[in-house]
């Protein structure tokens, strides 16, 4: 190992010969850790490659590099926590942004699903939840027509249903009931039939018997109205 050329060299370091050729022989900077004069130090060996090769040595204080590391990662996480809680903030206010409509939504519908059509969605975009909040506005003034159409027909419908018990109620007196004309069976046609033979059998006797004594009547007055007037002749 030759004397340094430039500057004092004060941390001397068993292990420098075999840093220094291991950085000449891979030309690649070589670290360290090591310990002199009571302090903990971080040696860096440099190849610098020329006319004549040669190692540049640097020693760091490991305590200084250790505090300003420290420094650096608690500015780091410092500035990490405030960027998360910003885009947690961020985040929140976004969602609200694009939830709020879909809450108006949901009211307006819970509205309408509890028969309050009133109060129509604003509609202030015309992206997807602007078409569905102009949807559902359409929807509650439809449900609002047909409602209205069905209480106006109940009402009718309970006016004339009060009209016809009226009418019933003050007409039940001229109102017959009659059972609908029917064809007769085969029974009763059967019976029917025999009463008419029994009714043709019953009047044949007596009509003769009329007509004999009115025969006999013939015959027997005008044998006593001669007989009547040869008497009073004799």
């Amino acid at each position: 190992m030759r004397d340094i050329v430039f500057g004092t060299y004060a941390y001397k370091d068993d292990a420098d010969v075999e840093h220094v050729n291991t950085a000449i022989t891979t030309g690649e900077t070589v670290t360290a850790n090591s310990r002199s004069g009571g302090k903990r130090l971080l040696k860096s060996y440099i190849p610098i490659r020329g006319d004549r090769d040669y190692i540049v040595t640097v020693s760091f204080d490991r305590a200084a590099i250790s505090g300003d590391l420290h420094r650096q990662l608690l500015l780091s996480g410092v500035i990490g926590l405030a960027l998360l809680a910003a885009t947690v903030l961020t985040s929140y206010w976004l969602s609200g942004l694009m939830i709020r409509p879909v809450q108006q939504i949901l009211r307006k519908v819970n509205a309408v699903a509890e028969g309050s059509f009133d109060d129509p969605l604003p509609v202030a975009s015309h992206d997807e939840l602007g078409r569905l909040s102009d949807r559902v506005n359409t929807m509650a003034s439809n449900l609002s027509t047909y409602t209205n159409r069905l209480r106006d027909t109940a009402a009718e419908l309970r006016s004339t249903k009060q009209y016809l018990e009226s009418f019933v109620h003050h007409s039940s007196d001229a109102i017959h009931v009659a059972d609908p004309p029917r064809e007769p069976d085969a029974g009763e046609r059967r019976v029917r039939e025999d009463v008419r033979l029994e009714r043709r059998r019953g009047a044949g006797p007596p009509a003769a018997r009329g007509a004999g004594g009115a025969a006999g009547r013939l015959l027997t007055h005008p044998a006593e109205g001669r007989q009547g007037r040869l008497g009073r002749g004799l």
